[in-house]
């Protein structure tokens, strides 16, 4: 499958297209296959009957195409510029990850960034700002769960307290990441690895 593509829009999610116009991107594996196979479904019929805003669909091809295209270059350089700016997003997100309704374009806000930088330079580093997010805040609970300080708080507030505001979706991230419920964690503590 061939895209064309508007070079101002591109140049809001690559950092130098002129360096990768022209190539093909391999839709067999790793982040190509993640692009093709979401361009294989995006036809135009779904994308105005998606339950999605076309920003958050379109957002989602630059982040793919900016993945992508990472691997064919094979080249490091191009993120150097913005390894410092990553760093400080990830930062930022570490500090903010408790705030129950935190966003991206609350972080890219007070970075001084716009969303779509924001979402490029994670990109760049093969992150994504939910992955980031979710990462802090059950890194956030998994502390608050060593703690005996916590001992008189309920899983289910720790969970909030980090920053989830479903009891369920921490439960499944937890089992997700430890396997075991946040329950489990806090009586294993002695022997659990966070």
């Amino acid at each position: 499958m061939s895209f064309g593509l508007p070079i101002d829009w591109v140049e809001t999610w690559l950092p130098n297209p002129a360096a990768v116009v022209g190539r093909r991107i391999n839709g067999d594996s790793g982040w190509g296959a993640a692009l093709s196979a979401y361009l294989s479904q995006l036809t135009p019929e779904r994308a105005v009957t998606a339950p999605l805003s076309s920003d958050i669909l379109t957002d989602h091809v630059g982040a793919l195409l900016a993945l992508a295209t990472d691997e064919i270059t094979a080249s490091r350089h191009e993120q150097a510029p913005h390894r410092d700016m990553h760093v400080r997003i990830v930062d930022c997100i570490k500090q903010r990850s408790s705030e129950l309704q935190l966003t991206a374009m609350d972080v890219a806000a007070s970075l001084g960034l716009s969303g779509r930088t924001l979402h490029r330079i994670l990109a760049l580093h093969g992150d994504t700002f939910g992955r980031r997010l979710i990462d802090a805040r059950i890194q956030t609970a998994g502390r608050m769960l060593r703690s005996r300080l916590f001992d008189q708080v309920t899983t289910a507030e720790i969970g909030r307290r980090a920053g989830f505001v479903d009891p369920t979706h921490f439960i499944k991230v937890c089992k997700s990441r430890y396997g075991k419920t946040p329950g489990a964690l806090r009586r294993d503590r002695g022997t659990a690895t966070f």
